[in-house]
């Protein structure tokens, strides 16, 4: 599924590096932004690029759930989302998309499984 476009929305400056880096070197096209510019821009952060799928890092105190429901999602709502956070959270995100969880700490091939099954219950 290399080729595929994932706008990577998260909060940790040290993860908007390593997530795109890791994702790129497996030849996806990676746009990150933090959750409060995807709030203030809506889903697509540059003109007509419209992403396959959000990976989304959820962490303990982040808005990023809150920003992909009431903001991000309404503009397409169809896109399938991935949701990075720890196993302690309760998380059950409130989304009307295909979405996944993958756990941290994650390898790349658990990540990397989690994009596909994404996609395929998008399907």
């Amino acid at each position: 599924m290399a080729g595929k476009r994932i706008l990577f929305v998260g909060d940790d400056e040290m993860m908007l590096e390593a997530i795109p880096e890791m994702l790129e070197s497996l030849g996806y096209e990676v746009i990150p932004e933090t959750g409060e510019r995807c709030a203030a821009s809506g889903i697509t952060p540059k003109d007509r690029w419209v992403p396959d799928l959000i990976l989304a890092d959820s962490s303990a105190g982040s808005k990023i759930e809150h920003v992909l429901k009431e903001r991000a999602l309404r503009h397409e709502p169809g896109i399938p989302v991935v949701f990075m956070t720890v196993p302690w959270e309760n998380f059950t995100p409130e989304i009307r998309t295909p979405w996944k969880v993958v756990y941290k700490p994650f390898t790349k091939a658990e990540l990397v499984a989690a994009l596909h099954g994404a996609w395929e219950g998008a399907a």
